[in-house]
């Protein structure tokens, strides 16, 4: 056996696949800005899934499709393009369905694509990517219970028309849309993004037109590699602001942070804000329904730390982002540089989830960190003399 494919296995053996109280309910885990949910293709599996709501057709990694014996066929005109790949098509594969606890999927076709880049970034396999709506016209993502549902309504009629329901649309580009209300005043249309891991990001002018982003507006930002290639970067991590509120319907989230994307970006809401509630899609009816069961209002809290955030899976070590002005960044250490430890704990093949909670730390925790040796900015396993620094956390936003 592959000896990749041999990885993935181990992984969906280690996967929490175990259905969930609530009826045809399966568990689901984030990394980093990821939904991974059990899928069944052809009745084999489960395998990690990417939950993608833009996606145009469903995807399947050529490892997977391997192990099933899958043979791909030429796709044909007006297939979905390669999400992976900036140009050409990828083939397609013949599947009799999908499976998500107890809805299945019609046959169908998928795209077969090299998903391996998802280990550099998550740290782990990804088998393929799928929105849901494949499966069923209804997805309910409980984020409490780390439950998701996909199901069929069957003609039982749209969601309940109270407060906490708002209409929903599909752009040019089939992904959902809702209206937000920001800070209290300005109307906005956002996409609705999964594979986004903050609470909201808008275009940078759109921001400035606004009054929201002035050049004296407080920020946290990420430095640079010291190769100069930004493009290394995802633009999720670049720079971050604070608004006074976001709100959707009857949800609101107070003091939320606001990622700024570059102004060819759409404004989307991603998971730091659909965390907060029980969010269920009724494609069908065309809603979106958010249900808060906690105490309100809802806060977003301060953002503390030391400054450096997990970035690149290489070789068995994380590299990292370096925040500016943070206590690592007057460290001395650069974005890009290999984290060896904190702690004392070594990171070899750490998970993403386990290093970013190594690297969590309230205002006046103080982290013991060890960094491999970076020649030139480049990123890989430690190499030569490493060196171990005290690092203080302090508020960075």
């Amino acid at each position: 056996m592959h000896s990749r494919a041999l990885i993935l296995l181990i992984l969906l053996a280690l996967m929490p696949l175990l259905a969930h109280a609530q009826e045809g309910a399966v568990a689901f885990s984030v990394v980093r800005d990821k939904i991974l949910a059990p899928v069944w293709v052809n009745g084999a599996g489960p395998y990690p899934f990417v939950l993608d709501l833009g996606i145009k057709q469903p995807v399947l990694s050529r490892i997977v499709a391997d192990a099933l014996g899958l043979k791909p066929s030429p796709p044909d005109q007006g297939q979905g393009q390669n999400p992976t790949a900036d140009q050409g098509v990828a083939p397609v594969v013949e599947i009799q369905e999908l499976r998500s606890g107890e809805a299945a999927s019609k046959p169908l076709q998928v795209l077969m694509i090299d998903l391996s880049p998802f280990k550099t970034t998550l740290g782990t396999e990804v088998a393929g990517i799928f929105s849901g709506r494949e499966i069923g016209d209804e997805l309910r993502i409980d984020f409490a219970a780390n439950a998701l549902t996909v199901r069929q309504r069957s003609g039982e009629g749209s969601l309940p028309t109270d407060t906490r329901s708002i209409r929903l649309r599909l752009d040019e580009n089939n992904q959902p849309v809702v209206s937000v209300l920001l800070d209290g005043k300005h109307v906005r249309s956002f996409l609705v993004d999964t594979t986004f891991g903050g609470a909201l990001g808008m275009p940078e002018q759109a921001l400035r037109d606004l009054g929201l982003l002035t050049d004296n507006t407080p920020h946290l930002a990420v430095e640079n590699l010291s190769t100069g290639d930004a493009n290394s970067q995802p633009l999720s991590e670049k720079m971050q602001i604070r608004l006074k509120s976001v709100r959707v319907g009857s949800a609101e989230v107070q003091d939320p942070v606001c990622t700024v994307l570059p102004s060819t970006e759409s404004a989307r809401l991603g998971l730091e804000f659909l965390k907060n509630f029980r969010t269920i899609f009724d494609f069908e009816g065309k809603l979106l329904r958010l249900e808060h069961t906690g105490k309100l209002p809802i806060v977003a809290g301060p953002v503390s730390g030391c400054g450096l955030t997990p970035a690149r899976f290489i070789d068995g070590y994380w590299t990292v982002w370096v925040a500016r002005d943070s206590p690592a960044s007057k460290a001395g250490i650069q974005t890009g540089a290999i984290l060896a430890e904190v702690n004392g704990k070594d990171l070899k093949d750490a998970g993403y989830a386990s290093v970013a909670r190594r690297l969590t730390a309230e205002e006046g925790d103080v982290l013991s960190v060890t960094l491999g040796q970076v020649k030139g900015g480049s990123e890989g396993t430690p190499q030569g003399e490493q060196r171990t620094i005290a690092l203080a956390a302090k508020r960075l936003l």
